[in-house]
């Protein structure tokens, strides 16, 4: 960062702080009342010398998992999690604050106790709304209204269906829908203007600020970023979809020094898969990393060629319109931190791809393997913590792989994965559209099959992305040990709700099924062990096949099948037994459960004219002070 000249400090300065000032927006999309939670949370932290001390540890620990997930439900298992303290002593707690006349962050009209009594079933009754996103809904629910999530209000799937057949959901991704008065109506995210027909909408507020940001970043952003900013700006004053189209357009095609992310995005949250979650990812080029993602990108007729799906879904065309970044990310906010993704290929609409093309980011921080640097990890925990859960014939081979693998397989997954296939010449739309609730679980399974049917072409060695066989034979081991692992954080679960994970269970059980994984027990410890490397490719070629079928075809009824049959059930035998087998590494040695990143904070310092003289990179290396800055409730000196 500190090579970068002083406008793209300043543009990286103004693009983070438009981010922070619209994180809020997504703790409101989690949940109706996660802010006022957090608030809550927060003003109690700031004023810690006021509150007991074994209260003050289980409150850190409480707010920690809110901040992490950016709401009182885990970002993985979509499962609520409460406080290990009561409603009684959380009250007791507040009132201590006021005794001492420090102002709550609660409504005029209402008191401690009142508010509180609002609130307590969504922070402290576990079974009340127990999951953000239900895509597998009990009996008499449907996935709306088992879902916790703040994208509709009162309002069900069947309603919904029909109201948008009927052509009335005109701004799918950047609205709230629901009910007043029997009539569906739209809560449109955007500013509006004043005497204008196009009125303030939902965020309008955090909206204004963010503009306001981005405004001060156009003054110095690169001359194809100024009219990427200014369409962004358009979108979220009027909340017109055909200006977020202009955007991605425009994002797709620039390749600036310091780039960013921004807008209702990502769809996981909703469980039609149609609402956008508010996200701003700020990052520059890793050079040193990008050079083979570009060598990959020129691979992809040939990976595509080599393909084991029907020709008829191949893409015929290749245009140099996916474009690879390997990326350091700056800053990540709303769904995009302090849970980071590895990388990601956007925009996520099939037809845009096809027509426009597709970006590609890896961020070689999150990863750890930016400019050489090794894992951060410890390498005696590492080693503690392979013996116990990996299969002993597989240490031996696992030690001599490094994390290059890793790197490889998310380059696969979002350039070629998510980038090949087409859709069927005789079908029309979307495919999400058709696949509805399974779309993402078909099109992250998808991806990933694919990154795992090519990382063993000899070809990604020539070109440097794939160190050796023996790396490539290691990541079909590390699959098979994942189908385990995942296990350990879904206690209480019978199902998987998160459409990632949901992939990678699909993946694991079906090659399981085909003979390729054989579950043993080894001193009374379970294991998944990779039986044969050839009969586990061929069976992700075989499901590679369908998969792109159903997505080609728009296949409800066979992605239904699928998902319902591999991605969705777990064995609770295996779950109670991993779960318990990790509990006993816990006792032995302390281990991260909950992992978010810390963000570095861009500090600015100022002219007399107040004009921007520099910009600095500072580590907190304090979690906690980060969050509340944030917030607005810690300053930065």
């Amino acid at each position: 960062f500190e090579k970068l000249d002083l406008r793209h400090k300043q543009l990286a300065y103004h693009l983070v702080r438009a981010g922070i000032a619209g994180r809020d927006i997504f703790y409101d999309q989690n949940h109706r009342h996660a802010l006022a939670i957090r608030n809550l949370c927060e003003t109690l932290l700031v004023h810690r010398r006021l509150l007991d001390k074994s209260f003050l540890r289980a409150l850190r620990v409480y707010l920690h998992r809110l901040w992490i997930n950016s709401c009182q439900y885990s970002h993985i298992s979509k499962k609520k999690f409460v406080p290990d303290f009561t409603r009684a002593r959380f009250e007791e707690q507040l009132s201590r604050l006021q005794q001492h006349h420090i102002d709550l962050p609660i409504p005029d009209s209402l008191s401690l106790t009142q508010y509180l009594d609002e609130l307590e079933p969504a922070m402290f009754d576990s079974t009340y709304e127990p999951m953000l996103t239900m895509k597998n809904p009990p009996p008499g629910q449907d996935i709306i209204t088992a879902s916790a999530n703040n994208f509709y209000e009162n309002v069900t799937l069947a309603e919904i269906e029909k109201w948008a057949a009927d052509g009335h959901e005109l701004y799918p991704l950047n609205s709230r829908v629901i009910k007043r008065d029997s009539a569906i109506v739209e809560q449109v995210y955007r500013t509006g203007f004043a005497d204008s027909a196009i009125a303030p909408g939902h965020y309008a507020k955090q909206l204004q600020q963010v503009i306001r940001h981005l405004d001060s970043a156009r003054n110095v952003a690169d001359s194809g970023q100024i009219r990427y900013i200014n369409d962004l700006i358009r979108f979220y004053q009027t909340g017109h979809t055909r200006y977020m189209v202009d955007v991605a357009r425009r994002w797709v095609v620039s390749n600036p020094e310091v780039d960013f992310l921004q807008g209702f995005t990502e769809v996981y949250v909703d469980a039609r898969s149609r609402k956008g979650a508010f996200e701003n990812l700020v990052y520059f080029v890793d050079s040193t990393k990008t050079e083979v993602m570009h060598k990959l990108v020129e691979l992809a007729p040939y990976l595509e060629a080599q393909a084991p799906f029907d020709e008829a879904y191949k893409r015929k065309q290749f245009t140099n319109n996916t474009r690879a970044v390997a990326a350091l990310l700056i800053s990540g906010t709303g769904d995009a931190g302090p849970i980071v993704p590895a990388g990601l290929n956007l925009p996520n609409d099939q037809t845009f791809r096809e027509q426009y093309g597709s970006k590609n980011l890896v961020f070689t921080n999150i990863l750890g393997i930016s400019g050489g640097n090794k894992y951060i990890w410890e390498r005696d925990y590492a080693r503690h913590y392979v013996y116990e859960f990996f299969h002993p014939h597989d240490i031996e081979e696992l030690m001599k792989v490094n994390e290059s693998a890793t790197f490889a397989m998310v380059c696969l997954h979002e350039l070629i994965g998510h980038g090949s296939g087409c859709t069927a010449p005789d079908f029309n739309g979307d495919p999400a559209d058709s696949l509805r609730e399974f779309y993402t679980t078909i099109e992250e399974a998808r991806a990933e099959l694919t990154a795992l049917w090519h990382v063993h072409n000899p070809r990604l060695v020539t070109i440097g992305l794939v160190p050796n066989q023996r790396a490539a034979d290691e990541v079909y081991r590390q699959w098979a040990r994942y189908s385990l692992l995942q296990l350990t954080s879904m206690k209480g679960q019978n199902t998987i709700e998160e459409a990632h994970q949901r992939a990678r269970h699909l993946i694991t059980n079906y090659i399981r099924e085909a003979g390729a994984i054989d579950m043993v027990k080894t001193r009374g410890k379970l294991f998944a062990h990779v039986n044969s490397i050839e009969r586990f490719q061929q069976a992700v070629g075989e499901l590679l096949r369908k998969i792109m079928r159903i997505k080609a075809t728009g296949d409800y009824a066979g992605a239904r099948q699928l998902v319902e049959k591999y991605g969705i059930h777990i064995k609770p035998e295996w779950r109670d037994h991993m779960i318990a087998r990790y509990k006993k590494v816990q006792r032995e040695r302390e281990v991260i459960v909950h992992r978010g990143y810390s963000m570095p904070i861009l500090q600015a310092t100022r002219n007399d004219d107040g004009s921007i003289r520099d910009v600095r990179v500072r580590y907190l290396k304090n979690f906690e002070a980060e969050q509340l800055y944030y917030s607005g409730k810690y300053s930065i000196h």
